[in-house]
């Protein structure tokens, strides 16, 4: 298994902390200033991101993509063909 290292523990800590608390009490302002008080960070401004919305990214795309990705079992299968054809 693989261990994360101290700070990619503390970053995950802090954004589980900083979701929890938005979800509870819907304002992101008050918990992304409750995370830097408990990490011991100086104050900066909370800047959302323009548009997006935590409860309007949950649910399905919209339209499907216009042509189909490649995924790892695609890639598998293509070099496992030409490792069969080189050997």
């Amino acid at each position: 298994m693989i261990s994360l290292k101290t700070y990619q523990s503390r970053v995950l800590d802090s954004l589980r902390d900083f979701f929890r608390q938005s979800s509870k009490d819907g304002r992101p302002e008050e918990a992304f200033r409750a995370v830097l008080e408990k990490n011991a960070m100086p104050p900066v401004p909370y800047i959302p991101a323009a548009g997006v919305s935590i409860f309007a990214r949950a649910g399905p795309p919209r339209s499907p993509p216009s042509r189909p990705s490649a995924t790892a079992a695609g890639f598998f299968f293509i070099f496992a063909s030409l490792a069969m054809s080189a050997a």
